[in-house]
């Protein structure tokens, strides 16, 4: 139902994170919400707002333990560590922000689709080593 569905930028959660204080929508939203599921490209220092997932995932674990937190990532999957992953209910690497990706994302999140294929690259942060996976037979 459109009315249990909440949309927040990664702007929204960092001016959360910067005001731990006061009590924000977002962070009400947050604790009444089974799922949150977040879509990143990726982190740069030189960009606070693309470091709000790992902020949040490092600072409010209250807002989001006994939750389903999925993360959608459009951008190459290793800008969060193994340590921001073990939090992480399902983590889809979906390598592109174009419209089928989008829509592939959406369905896998629906468990209309089922994920497929291997990992194009290393992940230090799932384990996963291209050279490794690629030279066993």
């Amino acid at each position: 139902m459109p009315g249990n569905l909440v949309s927040y930028s990664l702007e929204e959660l960092q001016k959360m994170l910067d005001a731990p204080r006061n009590s924000t929508q977002i962070e009400n939203d947050l604790r009444r919400a089974h799922w949150v599921v977040f879509a990143m490209l990726s982190e740069n220092p030189a960009i606070p707002t693309s470091q709000a997932l790992s902020r949040f995932l490092s600072e409010r674990p209250d807002l989001f333990q006994r939750k389903r937190l999925v993360v959608l990532s459009f951008n190459a999957p290793y800008y969060l560590d193994a340590t921001n992953i073990s939090k992480i209910t399902a983590y889809f690497g979906l390598f592109s922000k174009n419209s089928l990706f989008i829509d592939v994302a959406a369905r896998l999140l629906f468990r209309e689709q089922t994920p497929v294929g291997a990992l194009p690259v290393s992940v230090p942060g799932v384990g996963y080593d291209l050279i490794t996976a690629t030279s066993q037979s």
